[in-house]
């Protein structure tokens, strides 16, 4: 009995090894469905994603699907096949003629600028938001919340949210304005929501921090402000404690300036450590040398002052 259950082992595993595969292959070939014979890009796309997600090792049907929603994205004339042609020709150069075809098209994506869509078409901006939106869900059933790929796309986000932000103080349309100030709402929410992923996967909320230092460096960038604290240690020496906070366009709308914080200030830091044991911390409650408490958070968008 034993020796059959070592011998139908390996044959169980093989088994299942061609069931993955020959259903990521079935998602393809009903993605091709889709975009060739129904017309329906939108369905096209999620099966083709749904393909590189079960593809497992087979780096060519991976590629072949990827290539098939850049391609179903630039037929729609979006944006994100700009995003799908690139993780392409650098995720599988191995893959050389689907790399070769991605690289081409990527080139003459750039060049006819269909790639930059005009910030004041308010409605190309929400099918990009809604583009990564759904980029992000489908990657998100393979990869960790720190993927680079995630990562890169939460960066891509931040990007709109700015793009969003310059155009609603420059449009002289108060329609205009009005439907991108409602998305700028939307976009901070979903920014926020996908860096409490974040958060949760790099930081302990039971983990409570304290302590008082001196303020070393404030890195106002994006996508994240960084402020680095020097703390000294019982035995003397000095640790750096860097703080992770919001971006900083959240951080002024909670009524931070670039200089609310100067080199050589002494704080009281508040918040949560990180998992790996590191000093860096987050959700951090920072009291103020003239005793005002400000929130430089990290997942929460916008970032609220403590009062």
């Amino acid at each position: 009995m034993k020796l059959n259950a070592i011998f139908a082992l390996p044959l169980m595993l093989g088994l299942s090894v061609v069931s993955m595969a020959q259903k990521a292959q079935d998602l393809y070939q009903q993605a091709l469905v889709q975009e060739r014979a129904v017309g329906d890009l939108g369905k096209a796309i999620e099966l083709f994603q749904q393909a590189v997600n079960e593809s497992g090792s087979d780096r060519e049907l991976a590629a072949k699907a990827l290539l098939g929603a850049a391609r179903s994205y630039e037929k729609l004339g979006q944006a994100n096949a700009v995003l799908l042609y690139e993780q392409l020709s650098r995720m599988y150069p191995d893959q050389t003629v689907h790399a070769a075809v991605a690289r081409e098209r990527l080139a003459e994506l750039l060049r006819g600028s269909q790639a930059h869509v005009a910030s004041s078409d308010v409605a190309a901006i929400v099918a990009q938001v809604r583009d990564l939106e759904k980029i992000y869900e489908l990657n998100s059933r393979s990869y960790t919340p720190q993927h680079p790929e995630m990562v890169k796309l939460r960066n891509q986000l931040v990007e709109l949210q700015r793009r969003i932000e310059q155009e609603v103080s420059n449009s002289p349309e108060a329609a205009d304005k009005t439907a991108l100030m409602e998305l700028t709402r939307k976009v901070d929410a979903q920014v926020g929501a996908w860096r409490r992923l974040e958060a949760s996967a790099e930081f302990d909320s039971s983990n409570k921090v304290a302590f008082t230092g001196t303020v070393k460096q404030v890195q106002f960038i994006n996508p994240n402000v960084w402020i680095h604290v020097d703390v000294r240690e019982p035995s003397g020496a000095i640790t750096d404690h860097p703080i992770k906070g919001c971006s900083p366009s959240a951080l002024i709308q909670a009524g931070w300036k670039q200089d609310t914080l100067k080199a050589g200030d002494v704080v009281t830091v508040e918040g949560i450590g990180a998992k790996d044991g590191s000093p860096v911390v987050s959700a951090a409650t920072i009291t103020l040398p003239d005793g005002r408490k400000m929130f430089a958070g990290w997942g929460t968008l916008p970032c609220v002052p403590q009062r």
